[in-house]
């Protein structure tokens, strides 16, 4: 969540070596209600770009939907960095 908006369109998700999300979502808020630009259930390595619709939010939020092959439970983001300019 950020105090004003911010204009982006790469979000660089940073996991744990041997537990790369397999699957997840990145929504956005646009004022009112969550938007989902993107979903992908491809393997992510250590540190991924993910270019996405330029966008214009206040708050993001990622959700892991499967996790590595080893604990498919778990879901280990240790950074999320949104690129970008302040609105």
């Amino acid at each position: 969540t950020w105090p004003d908006a911010i204009r982006t369109d790469l979000i660089e998700l940073i996991t744990s070596d041997g537990y790369a999300l397999e699957g997840f979502r990145i929504q956005f808020w646009d004022g009112s209600t969550w938007r989902e630009p993107v979903q992908t259930n491809i393997r992510l390595g250590l540190r991924n770009e993910i270019l996405i619709p330029p966008t214009e939010t206040t708050r993001l939020r990622v959700t892991g939907m499967t996790g590595p092959a080893n604990q498919p439970q778990y879901f280990r983001i240790n950074e999320i960095l949104v690129r970008g300019e302040w609105g």
